[in-house]
């Protein structure tokens, strides 16, 4: 748990740049395979942003989520969800996930 959510996946840490990329074959490639599950389909599915900071608590910066039930009618593809800034960050760009 971390902030009262259930932590699933974490990613490396990209150092020294303001536009990580992290590529489809590293190994840490956030992988997370989710069983369809109706009692989901109006819950939120959640990806957070943060800052890693060296010797202070690392900032939550930027946010993008999508509710399971049009996750799962998208069907097999790419889909690209903006994030969205928290509080005064500008954090922007996008994430892409795959549905396989």
């Amino acid at each position: 748990m971390q902030n009262g959510l259930l932590v699933l996946k974490k990613t490396s840490v990209k150092k020294k740049t303001l536009d990580p990329v992290w590529d489809k074959g590293e190994a840490d490639h956030a992988k997370l395979q989710i069983a369809y599950n109706r009692a989901w389909n109006d819950k939120l599915f959640l990806i957070e942003v943060w800052d890693k900071d060296v010797g202070l608590p690392d900032d939550r910066i930027g946010y993008c989520s999508i509710c399971f039930d049009t996750l799962f009618e998208k069907g097999p593809g790419e889909l690209e969800l903006k994030v969205h800034p928290v509080k005064k960050e500008k954090a922007t760009g996008t994430i892409t996930i795959l549905i396989a």
